[in-house]
């Protein structure tokens, strides 16, 4: 299928499936779920970032990290979004994952 017609239907899917479903299915899905327009909103309210949820655990896995951080994840994201995102959710800010670190690398990029 042609990547725009991917892309189309891939910006209808939750970020969960943009980055532990999509990617892994064939490089065409791939090379589609790379397309900055797919990265405009990052909610991240929608995962479950604890780090022995099994979304943390599955991302570990397909992405080869051993030490799952909120910060590196973040990075991951916004980097994937190259400067295109428009909308960013953050855990509450009384959450531990948040650190002043990131919303300073947040609003650079």
């Amino acid at each position: 299928m042609d990547v725009d017609c991917l892309v189309c239907i891939f910006e209808r899917l939750s970020l969960e499936y943009l980055i532990l479903g999509v990617p892994f299915l064939c490089k065409s899905w791939y090379q589609a779920s790379t397309n900055p327009l797919l990265w405009k909103v990052l909610n991240f309210n929608q995962l479950d970032l604890h780090p022995t949820s099994p979304f943390v655990e599955i991302f570990k896995q397909e992405y080869h990290v051993l030490k799952f951080s909120f910060t590196g994840f973040l990075k991951f994201t916004v980097n994937r979004s190259r400067r295109s995102a428009v909308e960013l959710r953050v855990p509450s800010l009384d959450v531990t994952y948040v650190q002043l670190e990131d919303l300073a690398y947040i609003s650079d990029e």
